[in-house]
């Protein structure tokens, strides 16, 4: 019932040790014509981040904007779609 609480498995957002920081924004591109600024962003989106082996999940914040602490390697980010049909992702 906190409004202030938040779930994590650090003590903090910020894990100690040796890692890497992954952000973006999550945009809509409604007109089609290229993602840019203008595009609006997408607010409390699932987002998943996978090296081939391990998966993981986040939130987009209020403005859109995600945050994913790794360790070195190469990753994939791909937004988790309620109807991913309807939308084509890249």
């Amino acid at each position: 019932n906190n409004p202030n609480g938040h779930a994590s498995v650090y003590c903090t957002f910020t894990p100690g040790g040796i890692f890497n920081t992954i952000t973006g924004t999550l945009r809509y591109d409604q007109d089609n014509n290229g993602c840019d600024l203008s595009d609006e962003v997408q607010p409390y989106m699932k987002v998943k981040i996978s090296n081939g082996t391990e998966e993981a999940y986040t939130m987009t914040d209020a403005s859109g904007q995600y945050h994913f602490y790794t360790p070195e390697g190469n990753y994939t980010i791909t937004p988790e779609l309620e109807h991913p049909a309807y939308f084509t992702i890249f």
